[in-house]
């Protein structure tokens, strides 16, 4: 109908998304973690997220079908999320 003279949301600015800094470990600090970590019983999970980066979803889903050790491959074949209340 063009009732307005001009469009009123050009002229809006939308507040920009704050840049969260991330942090990684430097190396030293990767080995003395899973030095540590090699007496908990989430070990195996913490060198696959280390040495891989997959998601901790896809960790949580592996089944040993998903491993093959002869070849050295992992298959991200399902995840495991969580709804808010369960996983």
């Amino acid at each position: 109908m063009e009732l307005l003279p001009s469009n009123p949301i050009t002229k809006i600015h939308l507040p920009k998304d704050p840049r969260k800094e991330i942090s990684v470990w430097e190396v030293d600090e990767v080995k003395e973690f899973l030095k540590v970590a090699t007496i908990d019983r989430l070990y195996p999970a913490f060198q696959i997220a280390i040495t891989t980066g997959i998601r901790r979803g896809e960790i949580l889903g592996l089944r040993w079908k998903d491993v093959d050790l002869d070849k050295g491959v992992l298959f991200i074949r399902q995840t495991l999320s969580k709804d808010g209340k369960v996983f």
